[in-house]
């Protein structure tokens, strides 16, 4: 089944907004199987969404739109669609009174131009919006071949994930008919795109045109999309665990979880199951890996705290590293990484000391440290260790690779 994605809004054309709705939704229907055809950005012209609304119905089963459906004068989404479906649009009472409640929860009246939240395309469902205030609108039908749906939903990412989880993957997966297509993520780092396929020669010879593999590489690694075509759920699953079974077998430890997993998250799940600390002293990542770190619900219980350490004074006035050391070795070296490793450790009394010092650009490199150096070190109970790994030019690529790889 196809999908198309249509987004509307001048601020994502002219660059003042990212849109990361899109791929969010992208995600989300290749996980259940939906073929996504096309992702559309347009204009906040009542034109232009009708064109795009049209086209899109033509070539796709389902079409989620978002965004414009909010109350000044250029949300015009709803009534674009409705002027293209040749309806009205009707004020509807039930959701005025909700708007009302939830102005009123805060004190304030509703505003004149909140009535326009309560305006329902005739023939559209109005899902109830639990956190803002323009509910979802959305229109099932039957088509020529297949069955359609329509969703408007809000461009506020918060709102919209909510609509899509509680109210339109479920008519969606309803629709799906003749087989099933699962898919399954492996996460892997540690290893570059090439290296991963020298690794995993002759995986060619086990897909098909109901098997397939993906390589998805990013800054922290490389993830790989399992995906398969099958007459049942069943089958489905079995082709995929036979083909991650073959895969973990040759890549072993650098595979580091699976699905929406990340780095910081799994090495938080490590720390908790084996009831160990953590401290870290960061350099050139400035503060990253801290950061990443307390991204993680509950991340209290095992992360004790950083430093950023980015001068030489506060290498030595801080976490006690030896003046000597810098002088002699310089801030970027396994000597300094390690000391650094643990003296964060022994100040804020963790089990584990991790740190990273290194050369992240564009300038400050040389013929024996170029840009890109990066060490890093750790320190428990056991000692010290370092290790080296070379990146790029890009600075703030560079951070986030050394933050992944520390």
């Amino acid at each position: 089944m196809r999908a198309i994605i249509l987004t509307v809004g001048d601020e994502l054309l002219i660059g003042q907004v990212i849109d990361s709705n899109a791929a969010w939704i992208g995600e989300q229907l290749a996980a259940v199987g939906v073929d996504v055809h096309r992702m559309i950005t347009v204009s906040d012209e009542e034109s232009e969404i009708r064109r795009f609304v049209r086209e899109s119905l033509q070539d796709a089963s389902i079409l989620i739109c978002t965004g414009g459906l909010g109350p000044t004068h250029d949300d015009i989404t709803k009534e674009a669609v409705a002027a293209e479906f040749g309806v009205g649009l009707e004020r509807r009472e039930d959701i005025i009174e909700r708007l009302r409640e939830r102005f009123s929860a805060r004190g304030r009246d509703l505003p004149n131009s909140a009535y326009r939240q309560a305006d329902v395309p005739e023939g559209f469902h109005a899902e109830p919006n639990r956190r803002g205030t323009a509910p979802a609108l959305i229109r099932q039908w039957e088509g020529d071949e297949s069955p359609r749906l329509l969703a408007l939903l809000p461009g506020v990412p918060h709102e919209m994930k909510e609509f899509m989880r509680s109210a339109v993957m479920p008519r969606i997966e309803d629709m799906l008919q003749d087989g099933v297509v699962r898919r399954k993520t492996i996460l892997s780092a540690g290893l570059v795109e090439s290296e991963l396929k020298d690794r995993l020669e002759g995986v060619e010879d086990r897909l098909s045109g109901q098997l397939s593999l993906a390589f998805l590489p990013n800054v922290s690694g490389v993830r790989m999309r399992i995906t398969a075509h099958a007459e049942s759920d069943d089958e489905a699953v079995k082709h995929i665990s036979e083909l991650e079974s073959w895969i973990r077998e040759r890549i072993g430890t650098y595979v580091f979880g699976e699905g929406t997993d990340t780095l910081e998250s799994v090495v938080g799940r490590l720390l908790t199951e084996r009831g160990r600390t953590l401290a870290v002293a960061e350099s050139c990542t400035g503060g990253l890996i801290g950061s990443l770190i307390t991204d993680v619900p509950g991340s209290s219980a095992y992360f004790r705290g950083g430093v950023v350490s980015y001068s030489n004074q506060a290498k030595w006035n801080v976490i006690s590293v030896d003046r000597d050391t810098l002088e002699r070795h310089g801030a970027v070296s396994s000597e300094t990484a390690e000391q650094m490793a643990r003296g964060v450790r022994t100040l804020l009394d963790a089990d584990i000391g991790l740190a990273t010092t290194g050369i992240m650009g564009p300038g400050g490199g040389s013929d024996d440290k170029p840009v890109g150096t990066l060490w890093m070190g750790i320190a428990n109970a056991d000692g010290t260790a370092s290790e080296h790994v070379r990146l790029g030019n890009e600075r703030e690529t560079n951070k986030q690779r050394a933050a992944a790889a520390a």
